[in-house]
């Protein structure tokens, strides 16, 4: 008889970069590839209110749940699709189901005080038939747009959707930027998975309901989506239970056990929350990790079972606690650089707080602290020495409590090149037959590179780091090329020349 609890859930971690996985730090790569313009979605959707739900009524087949309109995509994307609905009733029924699983994340414990970074839609395009595949009365197959099918492996409660292109391909039509997938199934059997593909997309799977009466549904949803909450460096959780249905199938997956920080093999030489012991509740409980022999961190713990909606143990507390932080950016409204490096300058950001307020902000010069608890910080540049470049940070932390290794507390970085010395850079020596010149400057309309050597490459890019021109095959001592577009502001230009030799220009561009 089969065991009346979730089988197995995650059998594959096989990519730590999620598909649309941001950068922790708000500074831009060099690159020339422009940011991406905000999705047509929020125009769309830009009724609902930041905090709140959706607006009466419900739209087919897109749908925003709530939405952070200071952060936009910064935020954390999740988007819930459905499967096996036939007609716009399933749909509205589904929808209400969705606005209570919300209601249900929001009072998860790490969840809570930054529920305001969670941007929630769904997307509900009609099956032709109802429901999940298999099921339990035999071998049955159902016309479902995602091919969502129980008893994978020979595992009655596994579900797992089978045609993921078409389940991507329907997200990616109107959340481009989405972090987390999650397939609802219209199917009123329970059962779920949490699966990591090979290409680094995840989607977590779970039903509408459940065949006996038990409402599970939001259990399950919770316990999943911890399977595809991969932080990088820190590992998933994985699955606390014993099944020994699902044990032969689990050990022949290539899955390293030691990257899951919920579970081990060894009490006293891989002791991966040591740090969490002497917390009520923290131990080495046996019988974890699908198979024997293995060991979880606390005797009470929704990653233990779904039944009576334990809460999350601190161990599993702090990994999806670190992970949601490197998923977001609150950091907003940089100030830009002054367009002259004299006199008084004041360097602003905004920061969009948790709930709880848990954030420790911190400036540094040169990376030396020069303030702390502030949000902006006038800099007189007559005290900053000019015989040199500086760099300016505003560094934002999270020590939420969660966290309780400090080790996992990712910053946010926002940084300023404070070019009060206009100077080459990359060069031994320069002789003085080596010349190089950007002319005019400031600039207009069009400016010159030149050089006293064939010049092989230009960038020109912000004060950001983001790039905003680039010619790799210049081939020739001089370069003329069109600023007139560029925003007011100060830019940087790199040439390298034949030789290999590099060489750095502030530039000014002015209306």
């Amino acid at each position: 008889m089969f065991p009346h609890r979730l089988a197995v859930i995650l059998f594959v971690l096989l990519s730590l970069s999620g598909n649309a996985q941001r950068s922790i730090t708000s500074q831009f790569q060099s690159s020339c590839v422009s940011p991406p313009p905000p999705p047509a979605f929020v125009a769309q959707d830009s009724g609902v209110a930041e905090t709140g739900s959706r607006s009466v009524g419900y739209k087919i087949p897109f749908d925003t749940i709530r939405f952070n309109h200071v952060l936009g995509t910064q935020a954390f994307d999740v988007v819930v699709c459905f499967d096996g609905v036939i007609n716009s009733s399933q749909i509205a029924n589904a929808d209400r189901y969705v606005d209570s699983l919300v209601k249900t994340l929001e009072s998860i414990a790490q969840y809570n005080p930054r529920f305001k970074y969670f941007n929630v839609y769904r997307v509900a395009k009609i099956s032709n038939e109802q429901g999940a595949a298999w099921g339990f009365a035999g071998d049955t197959n159902v016309d479902n747009r995602y091919g969502s099918r129980f008893n994978k492996y020979g595992l009655p409660r596994l579900i797992l959707p089978e045609k993921y292109d078409t389940l991507f391909a329907d997200i990616e039509q109107f959340v481009p930027q989405y972090d987390l997938a999650l397939n609802l199934c219209y199917d009123k059997k329970y059962g779920g998975s949490g699966w990591n593909l090979y290409d680094g997309r995840k989607v977590a799977s779970f039903t509408l309901d459940e065949q006996t009466g038990w409402h599970l549904g939001d259990e399950v949803a919770c316990h999943e989506m911890q399977h595809i909450m991969p932080f990088a460096g820190h590992g998933f959780l994985g699955d606390e239970y014993e099944d020994t249905l699902a044990c032969p199938i689990y050990d022949t997956i290539p899955i390293s056990y030691l990257i899951s920080p919920n579970f081990t093999g060894d009490t006293f030489l891989d002791r991966k929350w040591e740090h969490c012991m002497g917390l009520p509740g923290i131990g080495f409980y046996p019988n974890a990790g699908i198979c024997p022999n293995h060991y979880r961190p606390a005797d009470n713990c929704i990653m233990h079972q779904v039944f009576g909606f334990p809460a999350f143990c601190p161990v599993c507390r702090e990994n999806s606690t670190a992970w949601l932080d490197s998923m977001i950016n609150p950091v907003y409204n940089v100030s830009p650089l002054p367009l002259s490096f004299s006199g008084g300058y004041t360097f602003k950001v905004s920061v969009d707080t948790p709930f709880a307020n848990t954030f420790l902000y911190q400036w540094l010069l040169d990376d030396t602290l020069v303030a702390t608890s502030v949000d902006s910080l006038t800099l007189n540049f007559s005290q900053v020495s000019n015989s040199v470049n500086h760099t300016l940070k505003f560094v934002c932390t999270d020590v939420d409590g969660h966290i309780i290794d400090t080790t996992l507390r990712r910053p946010w970085i926002t940084s300023w090149n404070l070019l009060t010395k206009d100077t080459a850079v990359g060069v031994s020596v320069i002789s003085q037959s080596e010349i190089f010149s950007v002319t005019p400057n400031p600039a207009k309309t069009e400016v010159s590179i030149q050089s006293s050597s064939l010049i092989k490459s230009v960038t020109i890019t912000d004060m950001l780091g983001r790039c905003v021109f680039r010619n790799d095959t210049v081939n020739n001592p001089l370069l003329r090329t069109d600023v007139s577009t560029l925003t007011k502001g100060v830019y940087i230009v790199t040439a390298v020349t034949k030789s290999g030799k590099g060489f750095t220009r502030k530039l000014v561009v002015s209306f």
